[in-house]
């Protein structure tokens, strides 16, 4: 037996089948035409998502913060430890003890450090490219210098990180609207100022005005042993706890500079 055709579909009596019934899911966005209507947040007009990034930068750099106070007393019990060696009163070992604790939080923070690094490079490239689809005129800054401007000289002092941060403020202002030709205009925070003045003039100057220090304490590294060491961290101990006192405030500036930039885009982008 011959199987017969199926059936042709319903009609409404103008021809055309009848469309099938609604899923009662919205479009999925077009690729062509941008997203359907009623996708807001981080993927309306391919925004991208910064909330996440922020909020794990600032934990890491509370742990930053926390390895720097510890620190603290770190580096004074081992200024402590070097001052009685050079007496005499202790032993090698000891002094040694010490050393390697001052040694293993420095590790532990710098490898935080390095984290907050590379998780900031990729926050900025995201609020930079939001910062443009936002209809900013003029704009300086593209997405690779999220990367590029923290190497470029004058690198040390992180010259173009701090031309960046004021180009996004601006560009986050509440005030502006879309390809507003006066956001340039904008008030910058003083936040990002002493940032900038934390983050890059500071240790700049405590490393220039410690490099003496060491290089006449470690004349030559092949022959440095553990009374030169001593001798260094008693030279310079109150200019190292000027710094970390210093650092820590850096490490709350920047985290308080992150969580207000990232909250002021996140209303312009309708982020959740």
């Amino acid at each position: 037996m011959s199987e017969l055709p199926p059936p042709p579909p319903p009609s409404d009596g103008s021809g055309f089948p009848v469309p099938p019934p609604s899923s009662g899911y919205p479009a999925p966005p077009s690729s062509d035409h941008g997203p359907a209507q009623g996708y807001v947040g981080q993927y309306h007009q391919g925004f991208q998502a910064v909330g996440r990034n922020a909020r794990v930068i600032t934990i890491l750099l509370g742990i930053v913060g926390a390895l720097q106070i510890i620190g603290i007393p770190v580096q004074i019990a081992l200024h402590d430890k070097a001052s009685k060696f050079l007496a005499g009163s202790i032993t090698k070992d000891t002094f040694e003890s010490a050393l390697r604790t001052q040694q293993n939080v420095a590790g532990f923070q710098g490898g935080a450090t390095i984290a907050v690094a590379i998780l900031t490079m990729i926050w900025m490239r995201k609020l930079i490219n939001n910062h443009r689809l936002l209809g900013r005129p003029g704009s300086k800054w593209g997405p690779g210098w999220a990367i590029g401007g923290w190497f470029v000289p004058p690198g040390a002092i992180y010259a173009v990180p701090w031309l960046i941060f004021k180009e996004l403020w601006r560009g986050s202002d509440p005030s502006n609207v879309t390809n507003d030709p006066n956001w340039k205009s904008r008030r910058v925070s003083p936040l990002v100022h002493v940032w900038w003045a934390l983050y890059g003039f500071v240790p700049l100057a405590g490393a220039l005005l410690t490099t003496g220090t060491a290089l006449s304490s470690l004349r030559d590294v092949t022959k440095t042993n553990d009374l030169d060491v001593a001798k260094m961290y008693t030279s310079s101990f109150s200019l190292q706890i000027l710094v970390t006192v210093l650092s820590v405030a850096a490490t709350a500036t920047y985290a308080l500079l992150v969580q207000n930039l990232t909250r002021r885009q996140r209303v312009l982008t309708g982020e959740d």
